[in-house]
């Protein structure tokens, strides 16, 4: 998860497009923020590539631009949307692997408690 952030990082304090910067800075913080919740973090990942989508189109739209600095810009958004779909599936993994070890914390206190529960002599 620390990569994936540092990534964001990179990516946001090297951008080339300073309005470019809204488009998954709150994505950035709110993904670090909820990497437990699977549902949350895919809304927000989702939320952030749809912005990044709309933005390449607009930039490429509107932009009087030079083409090199419109293909690094093009070159960030689709960084930042393979980022958001890493820390999908990151949080999927994670919140898979949480659930396991719950499940067998359990059922090691279940089998201990019927344990200690035969060793207890019958009044």
């Amino acid at each position: 998860m620390g990569g994936m952030a540092a990534g964001y990082f990179v990516v946001i304090f090297g951008s080339v497009h300073v309005p470019y910067l809204w488009a998954f800075g709150v994505g950035l913080v709110l993904l670090v923020l909820l990497y437990n919740d699977v549902l949350l973090t895919t809304i927000i990942s989702v939320f952030v590539s749809v912005v990044n989508f709309l933005y390449i189109f607009l930039f490429r739209m509107f932009s009087v631009e030079v083409s090199e600095r419109i293909n690094m810009v093009m070159t960030d958004a689709v960084f930042t949307i393979l980022m958001s779909l890493m820390a999908v599936f990151y949080v999927r993994i994670n919140s898979k692997q949480n659930k396991e070890t719950v499940d067998e914390m359990q059922d090691a206190a279940k089998k201990q408690q019927e344990k200690g529960l035969q060793w207890l002599p019958m009044k």
